[in-house]
């Protein structure tokens, strides 16, 4: 219901602000430009955004600026209200996007009032991550040694472990490679794929905002591995095939205790809907 009142008080605010005031009302003593002056901005998240504000009123002598924002991820949020002491200012906004969910719309609204309480509102209509994919997230994920007898490879398709020893009927996309002779009881803290599976190491990566936008850049300015060894706690991987981002992979825990029945990693993972 809350979610449903803001979605209706937004396409009030569009109505009034991208239709009622271009630049402003002819009638009101306050005139406002913005440059540019398009209604609808597509940006991507953590982009940079200048705005050119420039508003004058005929009656009174100070104005007053209100800028904020609503959208359905962060709500109303206010982000300048300052009183000029002067009938015109010019002002530039220099707004970082917020890292919200792909496909989001946020409205950007500026409110000016005069000393005599002429009051006109302008609203901008930001599109941000337009035309990126979903991101599916799913976390808890674990596969074990390659020398235990419990599930040891897994599958993105079906976002599940399982063995490597099932090729034929489960997709391998990633498996662990520990082998007593070579390993002994310690695991071998590397990965490879039967299906052809690039990883790309990232770690510095934010994982937690993570979208298809950054995985996709990250993947493909990354150097891509057919293997991966070292793999610890707090590593972030991207994973794709070919120049194709797939999804990112965030190392949760490694542990590798005495035996190698225990001996497993548990991992969060972050699929860009293909």
């Amino acid at each position: 219901m809350k979610n449903l009142i803001l979605l209706i008080f937004i396409a009030s605010v569009l109505a009034m602000g991208l239709s009622g005031c271009e630049e402003s009302d002819a009638e009101s003593p306050i005139i406002v430009f913005v440059d540019p002056n398009e209604t609808t901005i597509e940006a991507n998240a953590n982009e940079r955004v200048l705005l050119n504000v420039s508003a004058s009123t005929n009656v009174g002598t100070t104005l007053n600026m209100k800028l904020e924002s609503r959208d359905l991820v962060f709500g109303v949020v206010q982000h300048f209200d300052s009183t000029f002491s002067q009938p015109s200012i010019n002002y530039v906004l220099d707004y970082i996007i917020p890292q919200y969910p792909d496909s989001t719309e946020s409205i950007l609204k500026f409110t000016f009032t005069n000393s005599a309480q002429n009051q006109i509102e302008i609203a901008r209509r930001l599109l941000i991550n337009k035309g990126a994919s979903l991101v599916t997230e799913t976390s808890g994920h674990v596969i074990y040694s390659l020398a235990s007898s419990q599930p040891n490879a897994f599958s993105l398709d079906a976002v599940a472990p399982g063995y490597l020893q099932d090729t034929l009927t489960f997709s391998v996309d990633i498996y662990d490679t520990s082998d007593e002779l070579v390993n002994g009881e310690t695991l071998s803290r590397s990965w490879e794929s039967f299906t052809e599976l690039n990883f790309v190491e990232f770690n510095g990566f934010n994982y937690a905002s993570a979208n298809s936008l950054t995985i996709k850049s990250a993947y493909e300015s990354g150097l891509k591995l057919t293997r991966i060894s070292g793999v610890q706690s707090g590593d972030v991987y991207m994973v794709g095939r070919g120049n194709t981002a797939l999804g990112a992979i965030q190392i949760v825990a490694v542990v590798d205790q005495p035996g190698v029945e225990e001996d497993s990693y548990n991992f969060n993972l972050k699929l860009i809907d293909q």
